[in-house]
């Protein structure tokens, strides 16, 4: 399994964030949150150079599906190992751009992620009742954090599990630093679904210090 980190982990540029990152983990998820002239300026002056040094995945802007939209059309002309979407309400116009207006290609690299709120499983009802199919990132610390049951997840989703979100919940706030249980747990699931040796396991903590342990942690169990 290839264990990542998010870009979000000093103040500072992808690029940086990239330089301090990859000399430890594997890959960087690139932190798109919204899609505007200055992001766009930064990716066009960064990409390259941070293509030289790491597999990148990107989570796509969580504000606006057009932003989402114009994401995707700049970043999958790249190497990328994976895009992140939200679901992003109107569902309606979410579903026709996914399935009627989303080439094949990027299609297989957009992955729907499940969230701290129903909107995951509202809009997979509609992707169920239409007898489509949707990649997914799995974030394994919303399933924490709503006291969701990991093991059912897998069973159903499994199949179309093509990245993780890790981290803990402490004190009722997500993105945190795991405890003890949630890497057993973890190593248990692991080893319980096949979810292929390559999948990326992004950790979705933002203070270097804490990502690093969490990471030291990981690999020893995966």
């Amino acid at each position: 399994m290839k264990i990542g980190a998010t870009s979000w982990q000093i103040p500072g540029t992808y690029l940086e964030n990239v330089k301090l990152i990859s000399p430890e983990l594997d890959f960087v998820e690139l932190l798109v949150y919204t899609w505007d002239s200055d992001t766009k300026l930064l990716l066009d002056s960064e990409i390259k150079s941070i293509l030289d040094i790491t597999d990148i995945s990107i989570h796509l802007p969580t504000d606006r599906i057009e932003n989402v939209k114009s994401a995707v059309d700049y970043m999958k002309q790249y190497p990328i190992l994976n895009m992140t979407l939200h679901p992003l309400k109107p569902f309606e116009e979410l579903f026709n751009w996914y399935f009627n207006e989303l080439d094949e290609m990027a299609r297989g690299k957009v992955t729907l992620e499940n969230l701290e709120d129903e909107s995951f499983y509202e809009f997979m009802d509609i992707v169920k009742k239409r007898n489509k199919n949707i990649q997914i990132t799995m974030d394994y610390g919303h399933l924490i954090y709503r006291e969701k049951d990991v093991n059912l997840f897998c069973r159903e989703y499994s199949g179309n599990i093509k990245e993780i979100h890790f981290h803990g919940v402490q004190n009722g706030k997500d993105h945190k630093e795991p405890v003890e249980n949630v890497y057993t747990d973890f190593k248990s699931m692991v080893e319980r679904f096949d979810l292929g040796e390559d999948i990326p396991i992004c950790i979705e903590t933002f203070e270097w210090d804490k990502t690093k342990e969490i990471a030291r942690r990981l690999k020893k169990l995966v």
